[in-house]
């Protein structure tokens, strides 16, 4: 999966992806949120003036997400707002729409499927009238018709003044040979197509129940934040790391006041401090590659600490193999990856590495290093 980055505000970033599923006609959506503050955010689809809600989320738990979105939904909009609901006019993040080319054509709407007021009646339509069964527009001539509309006059001016009317032998004539059917009642105020096939009118009942319940939802989220909860997992310690992570020696000669691990994969999560949330520390390799190697890890991760003796670390460090080059570079430094080691002298592989510091979980370059000549121009 390969995102495209929006950089923002104060340093703000959103890496955004889009699927086509057109077996479901749905789009799957996904986010990556970086340097985000805790709050609810929504996704607006705009055209011009034009501006509809898709959905809201928070990011009190994690800064990825995968939305499924409905194409009916985004058809005809050319634009798409990120933005926090407290604020809904500060836009933080806009993507180009029109850039998705299976979104260019839109499919029928309601709109291309209600009737038209002046078609001839034909043989799979009903006609449907107050107080009357429906009939269908089958083996009657002229005279029939003229005969029906009299009668229509006549009924409609007995039942007026409680008036029982006598059988009409015609009317029990054409009966025999067309089945009358009962008109069914309206519910509420839905809209009903007149067409043979019923499920395309519930599929848009349906959608319309939904934007009304997002709407209401959207509505309740502006007047109440939601409460915060924690995210699951061990915030990353110096004992966490010499208790569960494998020790490695990437370096020679090793790095002073460094330890290195080699990062596993288990069901427990291990957290760290990144800015004003807590994330995966998988989080901190986003589009990082993957380059194979048969004696080095493609990503390790240790601490630096001032003191061996103390317990708490200075740093979280990360590290992602590659040669010291753009095309190996983690998008290209944006992500914090601005520093470059190599494994010994003259080795052409490395390691390109990240530190976070660990009690404002910033990304920060060490003063020992910020004018070492292994740092990229």
């Amino acid at each position: 999966m390969k995102y495209h980055y929006i950089k923002g505000k104060n340093n703000k970033q959103c890496g955004i992806h889009f699927h086509n599923d057109a077996n479901n006609n749905c789009t799957s959506l996904h986010l990556l949120f970086l340097n985000m503050p805790r709050a609810e955010y929504g996704i607006d689809a705009a055209k011009e003036h034009d501006r509809k809600n898709i959905l809201i989320f928070n990011n009190h738990n994690s800064n990825h997400y995968r939305f499924k979105i409905d194409n009916q939904r985004l058809y005809g909009y050319d634009r798409l707002f990120i933005y926090d609901i407290n604020r809904s006019a500060d836009i933080l993040f806009e993507y180009d729409l029109s850039a998705l080319d299976y979104l260019a054509q839109e499919p029928p709407t309601l709109k291309n499927l209600q009737p038209q007021k002046d078609a001839p009646p034909s043989d799979d339509k009903i006609k449907l009238s107050n107080n009357k069964p429906s009939r269908l527009y089958q083996e009657k001539d002229a005279a029939a018709l003229e005969e029906e509309i009299e009668e229509n006059n006549v009924q409609a001016a007995a039942q007026k003044h409680h008036e029982p009317l006598p059988p009409n032998p015609l009317k029990q004539k054409i009966s025999e040979k067309v089945p009358e059917e009962k008109p069914k009642p309206a519910e509420g105020n839905q809209r009903f197509i007149i067409r043979r096939d019923n499920q395309r009118k519930q599929v848009v009942i349906k959608e319309q129940e939904e934007v009304s319940e997002l709407n209401r939802k959207f509505e309740e989220a502006k007047r109440k934040p939601a409460k915060e909860q924690p995210p699951a997992g061990q915030l990353l310690t110096k004992a966490l790391f010499e208790r569960y992570f494998k020790p490695v020696s990437p370096f020679v000669p090793p790095l002073k006041n460094h330890q290195w691990f080699a990062p596993i994969d288990d069901d427990e999560q291990y957290l760290v401090q990144f800015y004003d949330n807590v994330v995966d520390y998988e989080t901190l390799y986003f589009s990082a590659n993957r380059i194979k190697d048969e004696e080095h890890p493609a990503r390790i991760i240790g601490f630096y600490s001032s003191n061996h003796r103390r317990v708490e670390i200075d740093y979280t460090v990360f590290g992602v193999l590659g040669e010291f080059k753009p095309a190996h570079q983690p998008v290209r430094g944006l992500t914090g990856y601005v520093y470059w080691q190599c494994l010994y002298e003259g080795s052409t592989l490395g390691y390109w590495v990240l530190y976070l510091e660990n009690k404002s979980g910033k990304i920060i370059v060490p003063a020992n290093k910020k004018n070492d000549k292994n740092m990229p121009v």
